[in-house]
């Protein structure tokens, strides 16, 4: 793997004008149902955000996760995107319920 390698290029190798690869995604979004009126339409931001989820929820340790984000820190990662998933919450639940019983309130 190339860690300068392009994620969107063009038929000749080269990089994609950002304002072609936001109109892809937003196109992608519509064509999913997920630009709704009066909602912000998914963006490149929000594949960042996904790809951060996923592999926080499939237990990839934070500095593999901070790496792929080009995240210099991993307190970065943790600050921006541990309240992602969701899983981790319910899972925290159970445990403090186990944990405490029925002393929770």
């Amino acid at each position: 793997m190339k860690p300068d390698a392009l994620v969107f290029q063009t038929r000749t190798g080269q990089a994609q004008h950002r304002k072609n690869v936001l109109r892809a995604i937003y196109a992608s979004g519509d064509d999913a149902g997920l630009n709704g009126e009066g909602v912000q339409p998914v963006g490149c931001h929000d594949l960042r955000h996904s790809c951060a989820g996923l592999l926080l929820a499939a237990g990839t340790p934070l500095p593999k996760v901070a790496a792929v984000l080009r995240h210099a820190d991993t307190r970065t990662t943790a600050e921006v995107y541990a309240g992602l998933v969701e899983s981790a919450r319910a899972e925290l639940a159970r445990d403090l319920e186990a944990a405490f019983g029925d002393s929770l309130p």
